[in-house]
């Protein structure tokens, strides 16, 4: 079961697995790996100024949370969720999709007020780290999706107020 990000990118999983009529074989990747995550290492260490990229806070061997995040239509839904409008269908996420590169410069810039402390917030997970802005849904992107969907329906902190605020 998803830990912390709520029910509401489980049906939108389970509703992936159900219209696609099969269960995803675990050697099967659903993402592209960007070529960050193909320069990185596996496991990156805390430094002072904190990750490079958003932790994998699911603690998920696939480095993401892969319980969530099982298809297109969960990181849709996610992504509709906390305000980046797209089409709810299990189609695969368009590489280079807008939406995608808007949350990632978002995140970024949440991320540096945050780090700067413009940003002070009663967050379940604080948004660290840096994303890659080249409009993939990649591992990081949905650690930084995850942390999102979690400030927001944890603690009630909306996404956009914080960009906007950012």
């Amino acid at each position: 079961m998803a830990k912390g990000i709520g029910p509401l990118l489980l049906i939108g999983g389970a509703a992936a697995l159900l219209l696609a009529g099969r269960k995803r074989p675990s050697d099967e990747p659903i993402l592209p790996e960007t070529d960050e995550e193909k320069r990185a290492p596996p496991r990156e260490k805390q430094t002072m100024g904190g990750p490079a990229r958003p932790p994998n806070t699911s603690g998920d061997p696939e480095g993401y949370n892969s319980d969530a995040f099982r298809g297109p239509l969960a990181v849709r839904t996610g992504l509709n969720v906390v305000g980046y409008n797209m089409a709810l269908n299990t189609n695969p996420i368009p590489e280079k999709d807008h939406r995608v590169g808007r949350f990632q410069l978002d995140y970024n810039k949440v991320s540096a007020a945050v780090a700067a402390g413009r940003l002070d917030e009663n967050y379940a997970i604080i948004p660290t780290g840096k994303l890659q802005n080249d409009g993939i849904a990649g591992k990081n992107f949905l650690n930084a999706l995850e942390i999102a969907i979690t400030n927001q329906q944890h603690r009630g902190i909306h996404w956009q107020t914080l960009v906007d605020k950012a």
